[in-house]
């Protein structure tokens, strides 16, 4: 006979509800049941703790960022002009004035007026026309003691920085003349914000073998330098005093002082061909050297070779060159000791004036407007660089009949209009970009110009960037002034995104 089951007693995994019981409605689990329901418990009590040890993870992460976070926020902190400064003394500032266009005030012989035969200058181009292409200037404001070393397009540069940074003439001073009163070495000191911009005029690349000849000083070619000349510019900067622009036999070096900047405009139209051999690692690192051995400066800021007379071939020379500077700029690795030049920066002058010049071409109809779309091309400078050149290249060889018997000047880079023979002609009206196909307009390009310079200087010592964000911090600053991208402008100042 079966024996019956005890009440209560149920097949595993099985439930029921017991009959004629006073917990007829009562749902009976067996045992593996509850089993299960325990371990499906546990189960969701291990994921509620790991979602809260993630939580406290993630806050204590961001509580580790906080000190980071509030040094960006205080280093960024805009003030009414929209120009950053952190809370210590700014060492380099600057702002954006629309409308507003220098003077050349130090610069007798550069100077971009209406062409005395043919009247105004032309705008070739819309875009020169453009609100926030070449409608404003920039002023500076800075401590430190900078020196633009160049041929008379360096001296230019310098003279045109003096006048940015507020310089008067009463503390502006000639050195010396290196022919007629072509400014060779001159000082202003002190500028806006008490520091100094002084100017040295160079033919050749900077070279220690070069110091103290006599026989290739400009202007004549080769690079010569001389150490008296630089120890009268120290003097004059620590001493404070004007100095007529005479030999001084014998200077004090009591009170010698070195510079904090050195700006390298190299002097492309005096270097013997073929002029890219000249432009090795080797070379510009022993520029570099001399550099700091002469003028004491942890802090260089390398032009690249913009478009000019003396370029016969826009490939070879100037792509090859300015490949060689930005490369050396991008692999330059310090002294780990501390001493030698601790910053190598690139200011990218040659794409801006590959920028005017395919414009100007395209203006004059005398390249395809096709070209313009390279500038917008999502692909790095140096790559827009090389296909401008292919559209540019075959441009210069239509030169006028002026006014170097050797390098006359490109109809599609300086000239304002279309020339039908310029082999026999000699003058033609002018763009508003250029002077003579070597100089600058400082009237139109100045904005531009400083204001990369300022903006490169705020990377290196308001926001004492480092690596790789030091780096993208120049291409920025390269990528808003060193192209013709309209500025962005509030109240008459930049919105700046440093």
């Amino acid at each position: 006979m079966k024996r019956p089951r005890p009440r209560g007693a149920f097949p595993l995994e099985y439930s029921a509800t017991l009959p004629n019981s006073k917990a007829s409605q009562q749902r009976i689990v067996a045992p593996a049941t509850i089993a299960s329901s325990e371990k499906g418990k546990c189960k969701k009590y291990l994921l509620r703790i790991i979602a809260k040890l993630s939580s406290l993870i993630f806050i204590l992460v961001i509580l580790s960022l906080v000190p980071k976070i509030t040094e960006i926020a205080t280093l960024y902190n805009k003030t009414s002009n929209d120009t950053l400064v952190s809370k210590k003394p700014s060492i380099i500032s600057y702002k954006l004035i629309r409308g507003y266009q220098r003077n050349n005030t130090f610069d007798p012989y550069y100077i971009c007026k209406a062409d005395k035969f043919f009247g105004p200058r032309i705008a070739t181009s819309p875009i020169f026309l453009q609100k926030g292409v070449l409608d404003f200037d920039t002023e500076i404001s800075t401590s430190l003691k900078i020196i633009v070393l160049g041929d008379s397009v360096g001296i230019q540069f310098s003279q045109a920085l003096q006048e940015a940074a507020g310089a008067q003439m009463p503390n502006r001073h000639v050195l010396k003349y290196s022919w007629r009163k072509h400014e060779g070495v001159h000082l202003a000191q002190p500028v806006r914000g008490g520091g100094a911009v002084a100017g040295y005029r160079i033919t050749g690349m900077f070279t220690m073998k070069q110091k103290d000849n006599h026989f290739q000083l400009a202007p004549v070619p080769g690079g010569g330098w001389v150490q008296e000349h630089v120890d009268m510019l120290k003097n004059a900067m620590m001493n404070n005093s004007k100095i007529s622009p005479s030999v001084i036999t014998e200077p004090s070096l009591k009170n010698s002082a070195d510079f904090d900047v050195l700006i390298m405009q190299f002097p492309y139209g005096w270097l013997e061909r073929p002029k890219e051999q000249l432009f090795t690692h080797e070379i510009i690192m022993e520029a570099i050297h001399t550099s700091y051995t002469v003028f004491g400066v942890k802090t260089i800021i390398l032009q690249t070779v913009p478009v000019q007379n003396n370029v016969e071939n826009l490939h070879r020379e100037l792509v090859t060159i300015n490949n060689a500077i930005s490369d050396f700029v991008k692999d330059y690795i310090p002294p780990k000791d501390g001493s030698g030049v601790q910053c190598v920066m690139l200011m990218d002058v040659a794409f801006l004036s590959l920028s005017l010049f395919v414009h100007n071409a395209v203006g004059l109809k005398l390249v395809s407007t096709s070209a313009l779309d390279v500038l917008h091309k999502p692909i790095s400078t140096r790559e827009k660089e090389r296909e401008l050149v292919h559209y540019l290249n075959s441009t210069l060889a239509k030169r006028l009949n002026c006014c170097h018997p050797e390098y006359k000047e490109i109809v599609a880079f300086s000239c304002g209009e279309s020339v039908a023979d310029p082999s026999n002609t000699k003058y033609c009206q002018r763009n508003i970009y250029t002077n003579d196909g070597m100089h600058w307009c400082m009237n139109t390009t100045s904005g531009r110009i400083h204001g990369a310079l300022a903006c490169l200087l705020r990377c290196r010592y308001e926001y004492e960037f480092e690596g790789q964000v030091l780096r993208d911090c120049e291409h920025d600053c390269n990528d808003r002034y060193m192209t013709l991208n309209p500025i962005d402008f509030h109240e008459g100042f930049e919105l700046l995104n440093y």
